[in-house]
């Protein structure tokens, strides 16, 4: 029995109001070709909405390369400059303090899905606000 795991993505994403939840499928992300196409991924999806709001869930996820997050500050970056934003829910205890070790900036909205969700969209409301309040001036 072969399979085909080229061809099958790595991430789920679900619309959640202004939100995309997109869930890595995989527990590994060290090597070459698994960074590839999440990374591939992710930029994929954040470029199917204005501004695109990104939470990355890595429920699933036991194991991050500095590769990786390498690849994933460019995306972060692209992201921030078409007025989106991005964070993470569902890391590891040993993940995050890995990740703040590293010195990664990785904003963590939380651990479950849904209280990331809600405070994601929280934050992009207080965001809104400011900006009226700035705009208005």
């Amino acid at each position: 029995m072969e399979m085909n795991q080229s061809t099958e993505p790595l991430v789920d994403a679900v619309a959640a109001g202004p939100i995309t939840v997109v869930s890595i499928r995989t527990p590994m992300l060290t090597d070459s070709l698994s960074i590839a196409a999440v990374v591939n991924e992710v930029r994929e999806i954040s470029r199917r909405s204005e501004p695109p709001n990104i939470l990355l869930n890595f429920h699933r996820v036991a194991h991050v390369s500095l590769d990786f997050l390498d690849e994933m500050t460019g995306v972060t970056e692209e992201i921030k400059m078409r007025g989106g934003s991005i964070c993470c829910c569902s890391l590891s205890r040993e993940m995050r303090s890995v990740l703040k070790t590293l010195g990664a900036h990785v904003l963590y909205a939380g651990h479950s899905v849904q209280h990331a969700v809600m405070r994601h969209r929280n934050w992009l409301e207080r965001q809104r606000r400011a900006g009226t309040r700035s705009g208005a001036s």
